[in-house]
């Protein structure tokens, strides 16, 4: 038997209270003879006696964190109480049988109640109003609200998690392109906008979740093939399951909280930052981003262990490469404008095009990176350089 090397651990809170968690002293070690792995962590919340803990294990260093955890015991879930030596046991034989890796690494999210706690691989986005449209202090759009909150997927979609579900989706009567990706931890492309759709349909269902799309007003028969351009009565927006984003939530997710800033981060860009035409990363050959054999780099690089300079280039929401690596769908039909002054808005009714959001690997106009800008995209086409992420209804 080989044993899992876990080589380095990372912490996290997430919270929106006065005094956040604070999880320490973590560690991790598989059981000698056994393939149980044991964490040992401290966590600390001045002001909630209740928390919810999640954990995330990665394979590679931490450039994805979505190895199958399931089957844990001790410490873990709701109704944690904050206190010393806490003690998770993960059943590595049961959830990764024959799998091994030198690279492992354990993340631990800690939840007070505050907000509501999101599945994992996903992040909370809190309702609030901000300035949409908002570029180099030029505004195109003016003030939107969002009365909700959701929860988006804090990476894109990766050739991995396309390949499963759209594995599954064929088995259960949904029809769809193939897709494409430069390997299984970078994200999934070439697909068409439907296909991109009604994988989400199938993704839902193949968590047990409600799909979103369906195929008329009535919401009597889900999207599962065809080339329909759904309204958006044919939506259930309520729904548990996965969708794309609206544009609104897509920006106001990219923005992270930083309300009439150009990117994610800030008013500038630099090349450790993100995935951009001659941003110089090592999956990018000579040429220029946009070269033939150039492209995406792995869902998340930007994380602070790849980069040079050491940053971690999440958002405020915790969410990676929301500028630059690939274009990323929404929902709405293309518009030159920007909502101005309206609340939870889903677009135009009808178009020619959807709007893509949030650059590419191939683009050097670094505006095309910033949270505001947006392309038209023909929803049949596809390309090497367009993916998309979920979000999810609470």
């Amino acid at each position: 038997m080989r044993n899992l090397l876990f080589t380095l651990w990372l912490v996290g809170t997430l919270t929106a209270s006065a005094v956040p968690p604070a999880i320490s002293n973590v560690t991790a070690e598989q059981r000698a003879g056994t393939k149980f792995v044991d964490i040992h962590y401290t966590v600390v919340d001045p002001d909630s006696g209740s928390l919810t803990l999640q954990l995330e294990i990665s394979a590679n260093s931490g450039q994805t964190y979505d190895l199958p955890v399931k089957s844990l015991t001790g410490s873990i879930g709701p109704n944690v109480t904050p206190g010393a030596n806490k003690l998770i046991t993960w059943n590595a034989g049961a959830d990764w049988n024959g799998n091994w890796s030198p690279s492992c690494k354990v993340r631990l999210w800690a939840h007070d109640g505050s907000t509501p706690v999101p599945p994992l691989g996903m992040v909370y986005v809190p309702p609030g109003t901000f300035r949409m449209g908002w570029e180099s202090s030029t505004v195109i759009g003016g003030d939107v609200t969002l009365t909700h909150g959701y929860f988006m997927d804090r990476y894109e979609v990766s050739g991995a998690l396309w390949t499963v579900v759209r594995n599954w989706a064929l088995l259960h009567g949904y029809a769809f392109g193939t897709g494409g990706f430069r390997a299984s931890d970078h994200p999934a492309q070439s697909m068409t906008w439907n296909d991109a759709a009604i994988w989400c349909n199938a993704r839902s269902q193949m968590e047990g979740l409600t799909p979103c799309y369906y195929m008329e007003n009535t919401k009597a028969n889900v999207w599962k093939a065809g080339n329909i351009q759904p309204l958006p009565s044919f939506v259930n927006w309520t729904a548990n399951g996965y969708r794309l984003p609206t544009e609104a939530e897509w920006e106001r997710a990219a923005r992270g909280g930083l309300d009439r800033k150009v990117y994610p981060w800030g008013d500038t860009i630099a090349n450790h930052q993100a995935n951009y035409s001659e941003s110089g990363d090592p999956f990018e050959t000579s040429g220029g981003g946009a070269a033939a054999d150039a492209g995406t780099t792995p869902i998340g690089y930007y994380n602070g262990s790849q980069v040079p300079a050491g940053q971690n280039m999440a958002n405020g929401f915790g969410l990676y490469d929301m500028a630059g690596n690939v274009w990323e769908f929404c929902w709405d039909w293309y518009s030159t404008s920007a909502p101005s002054g309206q609340t939870d808005p889903t677009g135009p009714m009808s178009g020619s095009y959807r709007s893509l959001k949030g650059g590419s690997w191939g683009d050097s106009n670094s505006i095309s990176l910033s949270c505001a800008f947006k392309a038209n995209w023909e929803t049949q086409i596809v390309s090497r350089s367009v993916s998309f992420r979920c979000v999810r209804s609470l």
